[in-house]
């Protein structure tokens, strides 16, 4: 069953979450698997104890990163200075929606005319077996790298690309 714990002051995973789901892989081992890290993305919903810390502190964004290691997936949010972790073994995981969003905003300028400006950004949705999803806004600058990262093979069998 998932779970949500707090890190290390490191930013290290805790002894007792590594006992359960399995270590960190190594630096050389994550680049043979392509790359090392994952882009940021917004979080936006369904993780209990991340919605706690965005009602403590409404102004400032929910970031959240990804790290997979040897038997789990594990979300690292970060609300200011507030850490917290969330963590499932592999299995769990039902799939991954990474989908690219094309948004047109229309408005007067002030030589009233109509400005159309279309931005670029994306959904991550985390779909699982037994608990509703999670979900994240991904910024437009940072989409490819997202969809790099979740290009890796460790994602072939849940990953699920979406184009509107």
């Amino acid at each position: 069953m998932p779970t949500t714990f707090n890190f290390e002051p490191s930013g290290a995973l805790p002894d007792e979450i590594k006992e359960v789901y399995g270590k960190p892989f190594g630096f050389f081992t994550l680049l043979k698997m392509g790359g090392t890290g994952s882009p940021k993305a917004i979080y936006k919903g369904g993780v209990a104890a991340f919605d706690a810390l965005d009602t403590l502190d409404e102004v400032s964004i929910s970031y959240c990163s990804f790290e997979f290691i040897e038997r789990a997936f594990v979300i690292r949010l970060q609300k200011g200075t507030r850490k917290k972790g969330w963590i499932c073994f592999w299995d769990e995981i039902q799939n991954i929606y990474l989908s690219k969003l094309i948004t047109t905003d229309k408005h007067i300028n002030t030589k009233g005319q109509l400005d159309t400006n279309e931005y670029q950004h994306g959904k991550l949705t985390l779909q699982f077996k037994r608990i509703p999803p999670i979900e994240f806004d991904v910024r437009g600058l940072e989409f490819p790298d997202m969809l790099k990262y979740f290009k890796k093979s460790i994602f072939d069998d849940i990953i699920v690309y979406q184009t509107s």
